[in-house]
């Protein structure tokens, strides 16, 4: 790199044209994964309005769900009223009809022991 008393300039030259290249090169690949980056950071940001999109679809069907839930609780709620209501119902009508048979089977045996004709039914 000297010669004599000074240094060699083509040299010099060589190395910063060495250097400038590899500095070229070196761009070159950046710039390349620059643009790789942008792509997917591209894609990313794609995949987060489909997942928000999502999101918001989600929260609108557990919306939906939660008010049918509730109208659900409420025809539960309505059946068991309904459920015992017929019970008592049922219980009202089978304590009169028992009684009434007994009723029925008591005026037969009076009627028998008066010696009445029954009554037409």
């Amino acid at each position: 790199m000297q010669r004599g008393n000074g240094v060699d300039l083509a040299a010099v030259y060589q190395l910063l044209r060495e250097v400038a290249e590899a500095l070229q090169m070196h761009t070159e690949r950046f710039g390349s994964i620059d643009r790789r980056l942008d792509e997917q950071a591209e894609k990313l940001n794609q995949i987060i309005q489909v997942m928000n999109e999502h999101g918001r679809r989600f929260e609108e069907a557990a919306a939906v769900f939660n008010r049918h839930e509730g109208k659900l609780d409420d025809v539960n709620l309505r059946l068991d009223d309904l459920r015992g209501t017929l019970d008592g119902y049922h219980r009202s009508v089978l304590g009169q009809g028992v009684l009434l048979s007994d009723a029925i089977e008591r005026v037969e045996r009076i009627e028998k022991h008066l010696g009445l004709a029954p009554l037409a039914k």
